[in-house]
């Protein structure tokens, strides 16, 4: 459950902007239906809407939901590269020199697990510069604190970070190295961070491969689609795996008498024959 979301210096959004889910204790009207009530002292909105005109950065919002998100979920695996090739794709606010030379900025409030935390962190193109996370139960406490490789672990609340300090590289989340050794809070906060859809109808990465397997498992939503997609002119849907232009190895043995050439096209059949196929959605029209 989403509290906020704050971004700077990244893409259109050169000052901190932030995204809020707080409703505002000006407004009355709706409370019942479209608000709902966490505590005494917080209530949120069950959905926003954000409108502009074009090109005013209403889909790099979610583009930099997204980037957060993947930061987060690759920055352990992508560490494996040379460090010469290791650098974060950022798309820095261009159109000021100042902004060029200065790190991003992401936080997130959430809700997890009936818990409520702050994560973020500041990063430049090839290190982390600041991380942070906080959590509260009756008032905000930290449990970590990064400023570029001294990182600050509270003894007390949060036991699974102490004596890891030392073990995370500079362009590696602190985050993301705890919850791959399997720490309790840390991967409990990087699920919450993998159920974090952003659905972009700019691209359907992320939701397409979803989509097709909730129709193949699922009769009832596969079902509700067939009626749904009627309203589009669609008559029709099917699933079905992707035919595979596979090497005819024989006929090559015939007529190729190089044999590098067959041992490489053979090394690649065997490549292909341990992938799994491609699911391809086909829909009908009537003509």
């Amino acid at each position: 459950m989403i509290i906020e979301f704050k971004v700077e210096n990244f893409l259109s959004f050169k000052d901190l902007t932030t995204l809020s889910m707080v409703t505002a204790k000006s407004f009355k009207e709706h409370k019942d239906t479209h608000t709902f009530t966490i505590d005494n002292k917080l209530s949120l909105l069950k959905s926003a809407v954000i409108y502009g005109n074009n090109a005013s950065g209403k889909s790099n919002l979610l583009e930099a939901m997204e980037f957060m998100k993947q930061i987060i979920l690759n920055s352990f695996r992508d560490a494996l590269l040379e460090n010469s090739d290791r650098k974060f794709p950022l798309e820095k606010f261009a159109l000021n020199s100042k902004s060029e030379q200065e790190s991003t900025f992401f936080e997130v409030s959430f809700f997890n697990n009936g818990t409520k935390y702050r994560y973020g962190f500041e990063i430049d193109y090839d290190k982390v510069v600041a991380e942070w996370l906080y959590h509260t139960t009756s008032k905000e406490v930290y449990l970590f604190k990064r400023d570029l490789q001294n990182i600050e672990v509270n003894k007390s609340a949060f036991k699974e970070g102490l004596g890891k300090e030392e073990d995370v590289k500079e362009n590696v989340l602190f985050l993301s190295v705890l919850a791959t050794l399997g720490k309790e809070t840390s991967s409990s906060i990087v699920e919450w961070f993998k159920k974090f859809n952003i659905i972009n109808g700019i691209h359907d990465r992320g939701h397409k491969r979803y989509t097709i397997d909730k129709l193949k498992s699922d009769k009832n939503f596969f079902n509700w689609v067939l009626h749904f997609i009627k309203y589009l002119e669609i008559s029709n849907l099917t699933t079905t795996e992707e035919d595979v232009n596979e090497i005819d190895l024989e006929t090559l043995r015939e007529k190729e008498k190089d044999e590098e050439i067959i041992n490489l096209f053979t090394s690649i059949h065997k490549i292909q024959s341990k992938q799994p196929k491609r699911d391809q959605l086909i829909t009908y029209h009537r003509k």
